[in-house]
């Protein structure tokens, strides 16, 4: 037996991947209603190898719905998630109206699944900020080990978080930088996204934070632990889809690289490359692969002192590889060399610039040998995932 499924915002780019994903997964639809604007009313949407039209959110009968994912904003769900939870419809709010609700759960399946019971207060459940949710994914499984005491993150957001209008804008303002005249004015953006970066994404605060560096502070505290202390630098990046992340932990206990590793590897939604010079070989995409994925892919990783540092994106598929765990080189490889296979996979040549390794990558060693650990391991990460 199926259910009767609702998704609120089906024209826009976060409803469309939701039908999108309910249909690759197999989930057990019985009946799907797509839900707009009135302006969008009779648009055909696809769902499998079906198309449905949409209808009106505004006059639509949640009653005798089982499950209606929002897709449509903090505004419109105001309006609409009262209606359809009152109705006996479980709404799954994807915008940020309920996240910090005491009474509303506030849910990573892979992190805490066992918080959905408490839906029943308001027959609404959240999910949280894009960026939190690849992060706190990461974080659990470390935490159950050897609890966090403070995270330091710096995200690389794409402009898909941004909605359709900032994919177009990126898309318009790149076409423009190369047409005499048609140079685009940033809308959506504060700045210009095209060959830019933008270290604001929604609103500045008092304190001289923004709102999504709030978020993803707040989030985690809710999902994860209150007491985590948590700062964050998010960043608006000219990448079409996938964002990434560069995460500094401190545990309580100590934890060494090599063991992370492992435990990451079992860790639900997370795949993992091994290997620190994964990062310049053969398994490594970057973002690219990441549009459209479930899951976080963990590459690279290897240890400075009591650092670690790994490379995570979201994926569909990816077939799993075996490895030496936890293998470093004795001596860095020439990255020309270690990109030789991608490089003529994609049909380009290695650039000057890429005969050598960052700076960054040539401090990078082998765990240090003897003792002295400190009681408190920290640890870095850089994820990737979609938004």
């Amino acid at each position: 037996m199926g259910y009767k499924v609702v998704v609120a915002g089906a024209t826009g780019n976060v409803g469309r991947e939701m039908l999108n994903i309910l249909a690759e997964r197999e989930f057990p639809v019985d009946e799907i209603a797509a839900l707009a604007s009135r302006k969008s009313l009779g648009t055909e949407i696809s769902f499998g190898d079906k198309t449905v039209k949409t209808k009106d959110l505004e006059t639509f009968d949640f009653t005798g719905w089982d499950i209606a994912l929002f897709a449509v904003g903090s505004d419109a769900t105001k309006i609409y998630a009262p209606r359809a939870a009152a109705a006996g419809c479980v709404v799954i709010d994807n915008s940020s109206l309920y996240r910090y609700d005491p009474q509303v759960p506030l849910i990573v399946p892979e992190v805490n699944a066992d918080a959905i019971i408490g839906y029943k207060n308001k027959n609404i459940i959240a999910n949280p900020n894009c960026s939190t949710a690849q992060m706190v994914v990461a974080l659990k499984p470390l935490h159950d080990r050897a609890r966090i005491k403070r995270v330091v993150v710096s995200t690389y957001q794409s402009v898909s978080g941004a909605g359709k209008e900032g994919i177009d804008e990126l898309w318009d303002q790149t076409k423009g930088m190369y047409v005499p005249g048609k140079e685009v004015a940033p809308k959506k953006f504060t700045k210009q996204i095209a060959f830019n970066v933008i270290p604001q994404i929604d609103v500045f605060l008092d304190d001289g934070s923004t709102k999504e560096e709030w978020k993803m502070v707040a989030e985690t505290k809710k999902i994860l632990d209150p007491k985590i202390k948590v700062t964050a630098t998010c960043v608006r990046v000219p990448v079409f889809v996938g964002h990434s992340e560069a995460i500094n932990i401190e545990f309580e206990d100590s934890i060494d690289w090599q063991e992370a590793q492992d435990i990451l590897r079992e860790a639900p939604g997370i795949y993992v490359v091994s290997g620190f010079w994964g990062l310049f070989g053969f398994d490594w995409h970057g973002v690219l692969l990441s549009s459209g994925g479930l899951r976080l892919r963990l590459a690279g990783v290897s240890a400075l002192a009591a650092r670690a540092y790994f490379l995570l994106c979201g994926q569909k598929k990816v077939a799993k590889e075996k490895a030496t765990p936890g293998s470093v080189p004795a001596a860095p490889v020439p990255c020309a060399t270690r990109n030789a296979g991608r490089l003529r996979n994609s049909g380009l040549r290695p650039s000057n610039s890429a005969r050598r390794l960052p700076p960054a990558f040539l401090r990078c060693s082998a765990p240090p040998k003897g003792p002295g650990k400190p009681p408190g391991a920290e640890m870095g990460a850089a994820t990737m995932g979609t938004g």
